[in-house]
């Protein structure tokens, strides 16, 4: 996942480069790190390149690349497909607020590695289903 913010000098409003767009996701939607890990938390973004959850650990990961897994929630379904599992590598994990809290919330952020074709359609439809509405997005359509 690209992250570059440049400034404009004609407009001198900061923008965001990314190579692949993030939706900002519905409730009810959660990742979950494994195998070696416990990190489960709230999803926050999702794009075809990615994924941005929170977590309760102040522990960073030793190990960069994991099988990341998407859950919904009792009150959502996610078609005739189960969780599926992906091949990521965490690009960013940071707390938020105070670094020496324990069990303070930290902000992972990861990149989707060797998507197959289901796995890359799957993500679609994910983000057709349980994204927010915007102006020009996907429909955050409820199930």
């Amino acid at each position: 996942m690209m992250n570059k913010t440049i400034k404009s000098k004609k407009t001198e409003k900061w923008a965001e480069r990314r190579k692949h767009k993030r939706y900002k996701v519905q409730e009810g939607v959660f990742a979950v790190l494994g195998p070696h890990t416990a990190k489960m938390g709230k999803v926050i973004d999702i794009s075809s390149g990615g994924i941005a959850f929170y977590h309760k650990d102040s522990k960073a990961s030793i190990e960069k690349d994991h099988e990341v897994s998407i859950l919904f929630d009792n009150n959502q379904t996610n078609g005739n497909y189960g969780p599926l599992k992906f091949q990521a590598t965490i690009i960013s994990e940071r707390p938020l607020g105070s670094e020496r809290m324990p069990n303070a919330t930290c902000r992972c952020g990861l990149q989707f590695k060797n998507l197959t074709y289901y796995q890359r359609a799957w993500l679609m439809e994910c983000i057709q289903k349980y994204t927010l509405a915007e102006k020009g997005g996907p429909s955050g359509r409820r199930r």
